[in-house]
């Protein structure tokens, strides 16, 4: 006697797509090729973020689950737990989490350097293995803080799952972050309307 068919069975069960289970109905249409399926199979997703001038631009890429598991790998902080007092203590260094999270998402930039010699503008090659000596480390350690901030947040948006890592203490800190740079705009702003 088969479960399926037997009509005492108050609920039947289900065997499969579109007979009874959460599975979507399933119709066969006569040429396959005509299927437009979504690829779940790994996805290489780019975009641009460019400097105030927007001429020079730096790449990215959103992380796959791949990259996650190395950015948080490279970001993560042990737990120290005092056994006196029972206090546990977990270091975040905030600095080190924006520079691997650049590390881990530029792939690419057009970025130029005037050279010293000829006083000419020569694009900077650009080369970024992940590790703190490569060329891109070396940016990063060199470059404009707020400049970072904006790529950071670019990158952090185009990321979602990243917005979920922030703790409450760390978006008050952007949100701290925001409001200076909101009253020096708007302090600029004034003079600039003033002279």
């Amino acid at each position: 006697m088969s479960l399926i068919n037997d009509p005492d069975m108050q609920t039947p069960l289900p065997v499969g797509p579109g007979q009874g289970s959460t599975y979507p109905p399933v119709t066969e249409p006569e040429d396959t090729t005509l299927i437009d399926y979504a690829d779940y199979f790994g996805f290489d997703e780019r975009d641009r973020w460019y400097f105030p001038d927007g001429k020079q631009w730096v790449e990215f890429k959103k992380l796959t689950e791949g990259d996650r598991a190395k950015f948080l790998k490279a970001t993560r902080s042990d737990v120290h737990l005092n056994q006196r007092s029972g206090e546990a203590r977990i270091p975040f260094d905030q600095s080190k989490e924006r520079k691997q999270l650049l590390l881990h998402s530029c792939t690419d930039w057009h970025l130029m350097r005037k050279n010293p010699r000829t006083q000419n503008w020569e694009p900077v090659p650009f080369q970024n293995n992940g590790s703190e000596g490569c060329a891109f480390a070396q940016w990063i350690d060199k470059a404009n803080p707020a400049l970072l901030a904006m790529l950071e947040k670019t990158i952090r948006m185009a990321n979602p799952w990243l917005m979920n890592e922030m703790s409450v203490e760390q978006i008050d800190k952007e949100i701290a972050d925001l409001q200076e740079l909101r009253a020096a705009a708007a302090e600029r702003e004034a003079s600039e309307k003033n002279s």
